[in-house]
Parts: C-alpha cells; structure tokens; sequence
C-alpha cells in the first residue's frame, strides 16, 4: 500500500468513524442509515480489509453506545436484552450488505492485476528475444522506427553485427554452445552501450544496436569496442573448449528524414563489405 492510499484508507475510517459516533451520540433522530454511504465508499474503494475494519469500528461505537442507553437503538426497544438484540440485526444487515460487495470488489481488483500481469508477459514475449533477454526483430524495429519517426532531424547511427563462422561453433560443440555464445556476446553488447541505446537480435547471429544522438565517429568508436572486446572475451564450452568470437560490423548514420528499412539496408551492404574485407573488421557506409 502506497503513502496515498494509507492517508485515504486514514480519512474514510475517520469519516465513517464520525458519523458512527454523531448517529450514536450526537442526535436524538434515528440516523442510522446514514453509516451506510460511508461504509459502501470504503467497501468500493478498500475492499475488505477495509470494510472489514470500518464494520469493527461501527461495532464498537455502537456497542458502547447501546450498553449506555443512547440513542438510537433505545427507540426501538425498552429493555437491554431487545436493544442488544436489535443492534446485533443491524450489524448483521451491515454485514451482509458490505461483504459481499467487498468479496466481488477484492475478486475484480485481483483479477485486473492477474490481467495485467498476463498482458505484461505477453508483451514481452512478444518483443524480447527470450534466449539473449534483449529486443527481439519485432521489438527493435518497432522501437527504431518510432524513435526516427520521433525525431527525424537528429542523427542516430546503426550498427550491424553478424558473427563470423558463428556456423563452425554448432557443428564443432553443438547448438547448446551456439546459444551460449549468443548470449555471451548479448551481455557485452550491453556492456559496451549506454542505457538509451537499443539492442535487437534480429534473428540467428545477427544483432543491431541504434545510437540516439550518435555521430559517424562516436557510432566507429563503440564499434570498435564492441569487435575488440568481443574478440578478447572468449567463452568456455562444458568447461573443456574455449572458443574465440569475432564479429563483422557495419555502420551507418541516418540522414534526415530517413526510414528504419532505408538505414538498416545501407548498414547491411558496409556490413557483408566489412565481411569481404577479411571478417573481424568494420566498415561505415559514406
């Protein structure tokens, strides 16, 4: 429960509170179906803990209230055992009406979280890559093209990656050392970037990182980071093999105005010519 709802749950319980102890105590009328306004806005908005408390709250002020002789249950009935009698009926009209409000109202509220957790899910089903835990094709390029849509004016720069001989690693160790390597080199690409930059598996060894605000010469510097730290980090199979990953790499900087298919084929040709050029490399597109 947050701050806010704490106050709130404070001042509903204060307000049925009050008009409990005015129904009781301050007037000779029988007012008694004024607790009801208050105690339905706690059941609808606490649900049933808080109904729960603000009908313990009306029992006690009442209860002492009738054990005095105050009004109004005297009006109903002379003696104490009557008036006894009387209230316990009226807590139980309380209790019937409130609870199972607060049972269907709680119900919901569970319901709507269990909804909402489910489409969360479904979300990131739909957007992440479940193997390297980053945006899978479908995310990332809904992401790209919303942020070049956004602000077409400025530059941003995209990086293609593509593992070289990444075939050689399942036939030698298998594909549960293909995936091992994939996720290896997810973890450092998310090393060598900045929070605001996007990170996208497009589908088996390829990847592609898109820099916000990131020139020709800041997009060469991460990628070159990210083909010699990827080459000096090798990985272990089973604990007996150590494999060394080396990566191609293509850039381009879009221009202005530019669409996400536009700068990803222009960063896909100066990819396969970093591959041409001997692998392990990278090259930018003009």
């Amino acid at each position: 429960m947050t701050w806010w709802q704490r106050c709130e749950a404070i001042v509903l319980l204060a307000r049925a509170g009050a008009v409990t102890f005015y129904s009781f105590f301050g007037t000779n009328r029988p007012l008694l179906f004024a607790i009801f306004p208050p105690l339905m806005l706690i059941t609808f908005r606490l649900s049933r803990h808080g109904t729960e408390a603000a009908v313990m709250l009306v029992a006690v002020i009442g209860g002492i209230a009738t054990m005095q002789g105050q009004r109004p249950v005297v009006l109903i009935a002379a003696d104490a055992a009557t008036q006894a009698q009387a209230f316990q009926v009226f807590l139980a009209v309380i209790l019937l009406t409130c609870l199972p409000v607060a049972a269907e109202v709680t119900a919901r509220a569970r319901l709507m979280v269990a909804l909402a957790a489910h489409d969360q899910e479904m979300t990131s089903i739909a957007t992440f890559d479940p193997l390297t835990k980053i945006l899978n094709r479908g995310g990332f390029e809904a992401a790209a093209r919303q942020l070049l849509l956004g602000k077409p004016s400025d530059a941003a720069s995209l990086i293609a990656i593509d593992f070289d001989h990444f075939k050689q690693i399942n036939d030698r160790w298998g594909h549960h050392a293909g995936d091992q390597a994939l996720k290896h080199v997810a973890s450092l690409l998310r090393s060598y970037t900045r929070d605001q930059d996007m990170i996208g598996r497009l589908g088996g060894d390829e990847f592609m990182i898109l820099l916000p605000n990131a020139g020709l010469e800041a997009a060469k510097a991460v990628g070159e980071r990210i083909r010699a730290g990827v080459h000096a980090s090798p990985i272990s199979i089973d604990d007996r093999f150590v494999a060394v990953i080396s990566l191609s790499i293509g850039i381009a900087v879009s221009h202005r105005g530019e669409r996400y298919e536009d700068l990803a084929q222009r960063a896909d040709r100066v990819l396969y010519q970093a591959k041409r050029a001997g692998r392990n490399t990278l090259r930018w597109a003009a």
